[in-house]
């Protein structure tokens, strides 16, 4: 039986996708050394909540409070203009002689309240106190519910336990709006060296900005942008093209990237010290400034949207003072979910304990025949497998056999031979994927047919 034949028939057994609007949460430290970042949220709140009426994005909105030794309360509303009041009016900022705070007890709280797939927000300039006790619980929730977590931090804890803002590293010869580092390498990389606001955001697909505190409320800007946006269930959706971290300075002269014919908004980011960031069409001539929008243009952080952009190749040029990362996103009608099949079962997280036959969801049915090669990249850009997708029908592929499932993090990326515009485009896993080590059993599959031999999956 082939493949393809095979996982019609598993098909069956693939839960139905869940579709919802989604929750825009804020995680905020509100210890009295937060006063300026608050205000900074609390001068766009009117922008940003009216901007999250028109748009559809977000029905649900969450408001998390966290410090030491105490979390909470979470406010929750569907109601718009009450988040607002909640946010101007109820957060009285106190305290703050100790570093670090609860903030992973803060992000959980906040996960719990929120709907599947929704975008969380983190505001503070401490390091986690309970980062190594409850940070994995942390990554494990934001990852069953398929949340983003966008951390925005003003500072960091010293060893003197005494809070440290942007300013004061600026001062003492550091960059400002970026974190301390020891020397990199190219294996130093943050999704793996770096501190539980990395790493959530990395397996998240969210965004680490590390900016001053008067920098905060550009950084809102980014958030707005979003929330004016029309999402409905089965239109446009949020999704990540490419995400490239560099933990060196450097220069790239251009950075050739596709759009395809789904795609309507794309928005480039570029996060690093003396951050430089420019756009080019197919051509390798400069975008007219007509044909962008800049949504945050500060120091560290570069922020561009191109409006209504035609399906091609697209360049951009960066430069940075140290490591950076260039993150390119896009609205689209065309995502995919992978899923996986091990023992008969089909999972969203797979087991390190056999191989897996990956399936893969396609938003939209003419699209589907397109892709045909899946990668599993690893946090660190790191291909750990890259294998051919068969068609099961018109919005299901499949790997065309069952592939090692690899012991870190990854990414599932499936992409084409090109297209009618000439380039080859991408779509990538709304999160990571973290297997467990679970073991696999080793029972029939749930459909009444079966093969005669599941000894080639393990």
């Amino acid at each position: 039986m082939g493949l393809a034949v095979f996982g019609a028939i598993i098909l069956v057994f693939l839960p139905a996708p869940v579709r919802c609007g989604v929750s825009l949460g804020f995680i905020i430290d509100d210890t009295g050394s937060m006063s300026d970042d608050i205000s900074g949220v609390r001068i766009k709140s009117l922008e940003l909540f009216d901007a999250a009426v028109v748009g559809t994005t977000y029905d649900h909105y969450v408001i998390s409070l966290f410090n030491d030794p105490t979390t909470g309360p979470v406010f929750e509303t569907q109601d718009a203009n009450d988040a607002r009041e909640f946010l101007l009016n109820n957060i009285t900022v106190n305290g703050g002689g100790d570093c670090p705070e609860l903030a992973a007890t803060g992000i959980i709280a906040a996960i719990e309240a929120s709907k599947p797939n929704s975008h969380l927000y983190f505001f503070s300039d401490a390091s986690a106190k309970d980062g190594p006790t409850r940070g994995p619980t942390a990554k494990r929730l934001a990852l069953s519910t398929g949340c983003r977590v966008t951390p925005i931090l003003t500072g960091t804890c010293g060893t003197t336990r005494k809070k440290r803002a942007v300013g004061q590293l600026a001062r003492s010869g550091q960059s400002a709006g970026w974190r301390v580092r020891r020397a990199t390498s190219d294996a130093d990389h943050a999704c793996v060296t770096g501190d539980i606001y990395d790493k959530l955001a990395c397996v998240t697909g969210g965004e680490v900005y590390r900016v001053s505190k008067s920098e905060v409320a550009a950084i809102v800007d980014i958030i707005i942008e979003k929330a004016a946006a029309n999402i409905t269930d089965d239109g446009d959706r949020d999704l990540i093209l490419e995400s490239i971290y560099n933990p060196v300075a450097k220069e790239t002269n251009l950075h050739s990237f596709c759009v395809d014919p789904s795609v309507h908004d794309v928005v480039v980011s570029l996060i690093g010290p003396s951050a430089v960031l420019s756009l080019y069409d197919s051509t390798g001539s400069p975008l007219p400034s007509s044909a962008y929008v800049d949504i945050v243009n500060i120091g560290s952080v570069k922020v561009k949207k191109i409006v209504s952009p035609t399906a091609g190749t697209y360049s951009v040029s960066l430069s940075s003072s140290a490591d950076h990362t260039l993150k390119i996103s896009a609205r689209s009608t065309l995502g995919i979910v992978p899923s996986f099949l091990q023992g008969g079962l089909i999972e969203k997280t797979p087991s390190t304990e056999a191989k897996a036959i990956v399936y893969v969801e396609v938003s939209e049915s003419s699209a589907a025949a397109v892709f045909n090669t899946l990668d599993m990249e690893g946090l660190d850009g790191t291909v750990f497998d890259t294998i051919s997708l068969e068609r099961v029908n018109s919005t299901h592929l499949v790997s065309s056999s069952a592939v090692p499932v690899p012991d870190d993090c990854f990414y599932i990326k499936v992409s084409n031979d090109g297209t009618s515009e000439g380039c080859s485009f991408t779509r990538s896993s709304p999160t990571a994927i973290c297997p467990t080590n679970n073991p696999v059993p080793t029972t029939t599959t749930p459909s009444p047919t079966t093969t005669d031999d599941w000894s080639w999956l393990y």
